[in-house]
């Protein structure tokens, strides 16, 4: 039987500071990820709502929030879709780019290391078009009271 090797306070001091900056940068991109889901979700329900305007000031707070993260793989895709759909001056403009926004905040939750909240990535046939949500039932942005349950969730995470 080989003895024990004993681990020198310094060495267990070391170790233990490693895995404090693991578990706090783990902890803050999982706080990350959820403030730009956060946002997105004030977006969608905008939309979702028929109003313009109301998705317009929302988009920038997500605009606002995503410029200040540091850099992450999603981060330009991210940007050029939140800036095409703050360029949409219309309900039915911004409910055509909408997708793509949508797609690309999917990308970034799929990678998120962890996330402390549930998140349904849905679907509407009729558009052929994707959108996150923090709750399983539909509520769909794209044609709003028109076809508000039209849809389903085709990913959970």
């Amino acid at each position: 039987m080989k003895p024990v090797k004993k681990i020198n306070y310094h060495t267990m001091k070391t170790l233990f500071f490693v895995i404090a900056i693991l578990v706090v940068g783990f902890s803050a991109n999982a706080q990350n990820t959820r403030t730009l889901v956060n946002n997105y979700t004030v977006v969608k329900d905008a939309l979702t709502a028929g109003d313009s305007k109301g998705a317009a000031q929302a988009i920038a707070v997500f605009q606002k929030n995503v410029s200040a993260e540091g850099n992450f793989d999603q981060k330009a895709t991210l940007l050029k879709s939140a800036d095409e759909l703050a360029k949409a001056g219309t309900i039915d403009k911004q409910r055509v780019v909408f997708n793509d926004l949508s797609v690309a905040l999917w990308d970034v939750i799929k990678h998120a290391e962890k996330l402390d909240v549930t998140t349904y990535y849905q679907y509407c046939p009729m558009k052929k078009a994707y959108w996150v949500s923090l709750t399983k039932e539909i509520k769909n942005p794209y044609y709003g009271a028109a076809m508000l349950s039209c849809g389903k969730t085709v990913e959970t995470k």
